[in-house]
């Protein structure tokens, strides 16, 4: 994956929904995420080069991939559901979750040593 040139940093650009199911009975509809929860996650994941020059390596925003030049016609863009807090995906991100609200843009710079590498 291209985040594992050293000197550069990841940024994610993403928006957690609350699981539908915990939304509709027993978890809290807003306020923020906390280990354990399961969040929906919709991201533009960027490589930010030391002279500031940014590169979209993935997206779940179809809109976003075209205008990079970065669009799959096979990928469906869409939202995805994770985990927060047992280490299913980067360290970073995984830490910036925790807490973010749920519903709001958060913008989160991943160093490599929290990221791929």
């Amino acid at each position: 994956m291209m985040a594992r040139t050293k000197g550069k940093k990841t940024v994610v650009e993403a928006t957690p929904k609350e699981e539908p199911s915990r939304a509709k009975g027993g978890g809290a509809t807003h306020g923020k995420i906390s280990k354990g929860d399961i969040v929906w996650i919709d991201y533009e994941g960027w490589i930010v080069s030391p002279n500031g020059t940014r590169t979209l390596f993935d997206t779940t925003r179809e809109e976003v991939a075209k205008k990079a030049d970065k669009f799959e016609e096979k990928k469906v863009y869409t939202e995805f559901p994770i985990i927060v807090g047992h280490g299913r995906i980067i360290p970073g991100l995984d830490e910036a979750l925790l807490n973010a609200e749920i519903g709001k843009d958060v913008e989160i710079t991943i160093p490599p040593e929290k990221g791929a590498g």
